[in-house]
């Protein structure tokens, strides 16, 4: 015989919490991601805006 009652209701929360924690995790390793992909976007765009600076310094 399975859970039944208060047990079976504290087993469902308990589920709950952890399902909760679960998403909140994965939601924040995406931000993460989101985070790392936007500087390093960033960081790839000011390398294009500097190079034609660089280069033509170095003809100068």
């Amino acid at each position: 015989m399975g859970l039944t009652g208060s047990a079976l209701q504290e087993w469902v929360d308990a589920e709950r919490v952890i399902e909760r924690d679960l998403r909140v995790q994965v939601g924040n390793e995406q931000r993460e991601r989101i985070e790392l992909e936007e500087r390093r976007l960033q960081a790839e765009q000011r390398v294009l805006q500097l190079k034609p600076k660089l280069q033509e310094q170095a003809t100068s």
